[in-house]
């Protein structure tokens, strides 16, 4: 390369064999590299026809932007393996994500041919708690205060929510759906409520609850949870689909299928 431009001014030398290296992608950076570590190790200036304090202050200049660069590469590999780690661990959840989801949907077929329906109806609270803990969502297990049973607890969006589980053979009544909000209303101001009813909610009486209360508490159904369980829907989608529309439209009820 040398050879091809040696007529050349020594500057033109320089740019055109630093180009045809950067041409040769991996092999001709190594080898550029190596002319800048070679040229920055340069102690004691040989030629006496150059001005030795000009060229020892361009080597030292040469080293503060080698040093400069490495430090610029060095911080860029730091961060490419930071997004390396980050996606990796990314995939490593989604792939424990979609392994869960297929073994709660498995069992959530057993619960239904399960003959001891309130059995049934503890397996269910743990289902949910596997759910909620396999979309990396804060959940707190079925537990008693102040005289009431509360079949679970979430952390959503900054908003605590408590849970409610009805897996009977009717659909929800009113009177459960106002017992339900009692215990949402009677914890600090800013809880919400998530009532999930297996076989649904008759329309007149959410239409009845609603017009007779606030909104601060949503529903969901079976058929909701199997969207959910399926993968048709991510559990932090649905709850964002549920919470956005009971506070922009004050619908309490929406059916993840019409969204799926």
């Amino acid at each position: 390369m040398y050879e091809r431009y040696e007529q050349e001014m020594k500057y033109v030398i320089a740019r055109n064999v630093f180009a045809d290296l950067d041409e040769r992608s991996t092999a001709g950076y190594e080898i550029a590299v190596r002319i800048v570590q070679e040229m920055c190790s340069i102690r004691r200036i040989a030629d006496p026809s150059v001005d030795a304090a000009a060229a020892k202050k361009a080597i030292e200049r040469l080293k503060q932007l080698a040093n400069a660069t490495l430090i610029s590469e060095a911080e860029d590999e730091v961060e490419r393996k930071r997004r390396e780690r980050l996606e990796s661990e990314r995939l490593s959840q989604l792939n424990f994500r979609q392994k869960t989801l297929g073994e709660l949907l498995l069992k959530y077929g057993e619960l239904l041919r399960e003959a001891n329906r309130q059995k049934a109806g503890y397996a269910l609270e743990e289902l949910l708690e596997d759910l909620f803990r396999a979309y990396e969502l804060e959940y707190r297990p079925s537990y008693r205060a102040a005289a009431q049973q509360i079949d679970g607890a979430f952390k959503f969006e900054k908003f605590d929510y408590l849970l409610e589980v009805k897996w009977t053979q009717d659909e929800a009544g009113l009177e459960q759906l106002v017992a339900f909000k009692g215990k949402v209303d009677s914890k600090i101001q800013s809880t919400r409520g998530l009532f999930l009813s297996m076989n649904g909610f008759r329309a007149d009486v959410v239409e009845v609850f609603h017009r007779g209360t606030s909104t601060n508490v949503i529903l969901m159904d079976g058929h909701d949870l199997v969207l959910i369980l399926e993968g048709r829907i991510e559990l932090p989608d649905a709850l964002e689909l549920k919470t956005s529309k009971a506070a922009h439209e004050g619908t309490l009820y929406v059916p993840l299928r019409l969204h799926c």
